[in-house]
């Protein structure tokens, strides 16, 4: 959160908040032999820009960034192949197309087909092949025919001729015997008188034994005359018989040919003539006793038969004719059958031949399709593939611009995030320089900073008073280097007006030379005294000097202080104050008097020791062994020290005898280790808090004697941030009338030490106004 209670934005810049004693010693040690530390761009490592620098580091130069290995051959030659490969079967398909054409017209020719009645197709040349084994069977049936019968029409009518002659005779015989049937039936009787005259018997009747003599007609002579007669009847029943048996004979023979008409029905000849009755007076004819008068019926049945159908039974009889002569030509017949079987056996396996052609151009085409579309597909891969590989090839090719494009970019953007961060800061940054570096000697001494690019990065230039400009590494040392990583450091957060600057154990890398002109930096510059701070040291001394001069700071209630240590449950911070005069007041406010008059005496000592720094005051040594210390150095005593302080308060030397008077007692402490003596406890327990707070009011008078300009314009600075505390607070106060008690209270409570210590400026003030009104009637009387 800020100051305004707003979520403050992330930025990279934000980095250069942390100032910590690892980037200053890289900063110092880059391409140094010594340490073996890589060259490297000092800026990134400084601004913390080490992390981009790295990846910048990873990434090889464009001009090594190179691909060519992994680009693709072209498949421009595999294809121009595969489109021969496809031509030649296109040929080969149009080839086995035509012929096929051809074949399917040559096969409809020779079935009487039109080319377009390719469907008909298998049924006729099946039907060639069915042909050409009906043929063959009716050979085979022809080789084993029967002739069928036919009679001639003449013969019929002559048969039907003789049977009507025949039925009239015999009626005509029928009729005449029919009117000599009673002569007939006394044949017998006839017979027997011829016999008996013959046997010498004959003069008598032998029916009534009369005498011939008298009888009226002679039964003998009327004998011989009836049985002359009955000759006439044996003939004609001798003519009966005859005809008859002619009768029988023409009915057999009828039954004959009706039975072969039958036969003619298997020889497949069939027979439309109505021969039902006929087939039955034949049936009755061949079944009768007496064949004589089932003969006649069937003599009958014939002529009405021919009345009836003559035309039918002379058609009949053509086709049966007909039939005779097919047989009869048979031979005839079985060549031509079997040449017209072998013709169709021929044509059929002629056209089984161009079947098959045409199922091997088929199968052709098929395998020339598959081809086809195995070279349209493998011509496809390899266009997707030199697609691909073109694609690759361009991705390679474009990998590599952009590679380069992106290191430029990376080095250009680093480039550009070091030019916006050191942009404007060369003169803030020699500025720092020089007051951290405040007491160098003049060979060591700088006019200004400049940033030079080099190539990829930056490098420091140094301007001596002499116009000369050399490289900052190459001719500062490490600890000059550290403080130059320091300045650029600060002088960036300058130019960001960060609220906020982290240090991070930075006096650990800085020479203990300039620790002191480093605290005096941060509370007199116009934007670090403005910033926030948080320190963290191992230098007792430094964080001591710091909490003094920062109580003489006019955020002087904002300053805290707190010690650090690491524990198995995690880190403690104690609240522990640096400053002398903070830490006087807790000790009073515990009445520890012992611990405050200690810290008294050492505040007393750093002030003179802090005015005799900053004015430079000389002294004069004698050699003593007493003072002579270790490394040749001479020890100026504190009493010596105390005494170079006096000409310059000779005005008013109240307050200075009244601090050597009851702090700088030399039987009361031990001046080396600010302990006590075994024999010395009576002066620590006569004083009291009362002594102790005037000790400690003198000691803050005196260091407005000691630091008059400081303290005027930091009390100056103090009280206008005090009046606004107070102010504010007891507008809060104002407002917490429905607040807890311990709220109220602790407001009041810090109420009352601004109040305090704005009495305490004012004093300050005042007498900071007689000091210098003292001074200023001292110069002039001189």
């Amino acid at each position: 959160m800020g100051t305004d209670r707003n979520r403050v934005p992330a930025s990279l810049t934000w980095s250069s908040c942390f100032i910590d004693r690892n980037r200053l010693q890289e900063f110092s040690l880059l391409g140094s032999k010594d340490t073996g530390s890589a060259e490297s761009d000092v800026i990134a490592t400084l601004f913390g820009l080490e992390d981009f620098q790295e990846v910048i580091l990873r990434f090889v130069k464009p001009e090594n960034f190179n691909l060519t290995s992994h680009r693709q051959p072209s498949q421009s030659e595999a294809v121009r192949t595969l489109d021969a490969a496809r031509e030649e079967l296109h040929q080969h398909r149009r080839y086995h197309k035509h012929t096929v054409s051809v074949l399917n017209e040559d096969v409809c020719t020779r079935l009487n087909l039109r080319v377009d009645q390719q469907f008909a197709v298998r049924a006729r040349h099946t039907r060639l092949t069915s042909l050409a084994e009906i043929k063959l069977h009716k050979v085979e049936r022809l080789k084993v025919a029967e002739m069928p019968f036919a009679a001639s029409m003449k013969r019929i009518l002559g048969a039907v001729r003789i049977a009507r002659r025949l039925l009239s005779r015999k009626s005509r015989i029928d009729v005449a015997l029919l009117k000599n049937v009673m002569a007939i039936n006394y044949r017998a009787v006839y017979e027997a008188l011829q016999a008996i005259e013959n046997a010498g018997a004959g003069e008598h009747c032998p029916a009534c034994s009369t005498p011939l003599a008298r009888v009226v007609v002679n039964p003998f002579e009327k004998a011989r005359r009836e049985l002359a007669m009955l000759s006439v009847l044996d003939q004609l029943k001798t003519s009966q018989q005859r005809i008859e048996w002619c009768m029988t004979q023409l009915a057999s023979a009828i039954g004959t040919t009706v039975t072969a008409v039958n036969s003619n029905l298997r020889l497949g000849i069939p027979c439309a003539l109505a021969l039902e009755s006929l087939r039955a007076s034949l049936m009755d004819f061949h079944s009768a006793t007496d064949r004589a008068g089932t003969a006649m019926q069937v003599l009958t049945k014939l002529i009405e038969l021919l009345a009836r159908d003559e035309a039918d039974i002379a058609t009949y009889f053509d086709v049966c004719r007909k039939k005779q002569n097919e047989i009869a030509q048979v031979d005839v017949q079985v060549r031509r059958l079997k040449q017209e079987a072998k013709q169709l056996k021929e044509a059929a396996e002629v056209l089984r031949g161009l079947f098959d052609e045409k199922k091997v151009s088929l199968t052709a085409l098929k395998e020339i399709r598959r081809q086809l579309v195995e070279l349209t597909r493998q011509r496809a891969s390899l266009q997707g593939n030199d697609t691909d590989n073109m694609r690759l090839n361009t991705l390679i090719d474009q990998l590599q611009l952009e590679y380069g494009n992106l290191y430029r970019d990376l080095l250009g953007y680093k480039l550009f995030l070091e030019k916006s961060r050191i942009a404007g800061i060369e003169g803030k940054a020699a500025e720092y320089y020089k007051a951290i570096n405040h007491h160098d000697d003049n060979h060591e001494c700088i006019h200004a900073l400049s940033f030079e690019k080099t190539g990829e990065t930056y490098r420091i230039k140094i301007l001596n008073a002499d116009g000369s400009s050399l490289d900052a590494f190459s001719i500062l040392s490490e600890g000059h280097l550290r403080v130059l990583g320091l300045s650029l450091l600060l002088a960036m957060a300058e130019k960001n007006k960060f609220p906020l600057i982290v240090f991070d154990d930075v006096v650990n890398a800085i020479d203990s030379d300039h620790r002191s002109n480093i605290i005096d930096l941060f509370f007199a510059d116009s934007y670090l005294r403005r910033t926030q701070m948080i320190i963290t040291t191992h230098d007792r001394l430094f964080w001591e000097r710091f909490c003094i001069i920062a109580d003489r700071h006019p955020q002087a209630d904002q300053h805290s202080s707190a010690v650090l240590s690491y524990t198995n449950q995690g880190i403690v911070m104690v609240d522990h104050t640096g400053g002398f005069q903070e830490k006087v007041h807790r000790a009073l406010g515990v009445y520890d008097i012992r611990q405050a008059l200690i810290y008294c005496r050492i505040w007393f000592e750093s002030m003179v020791l802090e005015y005799c720094l900053e004015n430079a005051v000389s002294v004069t040594a004698q050699f003593k062994k007493s003072a002579l210390k270790k490394s040749m150095y001479l020890q100026l005593s504190l009493e010596k020290t105390f005494a170079l302080v006096e000409p310059h308060i000779a005005y008013d030397r109240a307050h200075f005898d009244l601090i050597k008077q009851d702090l700088v007692n030399w039987s009361g402490q031990n001046q080396e280790h600010h302990a006590f003596d075994e024999g010395s406890l009576n002066f620590v327990h006569s004083k009291t808090s009362n002594e102790v707070v005037k000790i400690y009011d003198a000691i803050r008078l005196f260091e407005c004697q000691l630091f008059t300009q400081k303290k005027q314009l930091s009390c100056s600075n103090l009280l206008a941030d005090l009046g606004q505390k107070i102010a504010a607070c007891t507008a809060k106060i104002k407002q917490l009338n429905k607040a807890p008690v311990d709220v109220q209270q602790a407001q009041q409570q810090r109420l009352a030490a601004l109040q305090k210590r704005e009495k305490e400026v004012n004093q300050e003030l005042a007498y900071v106004a007689d000091c210098l009104a003292a001074q200023a009637a001292l110069g002039g009387n001189t």
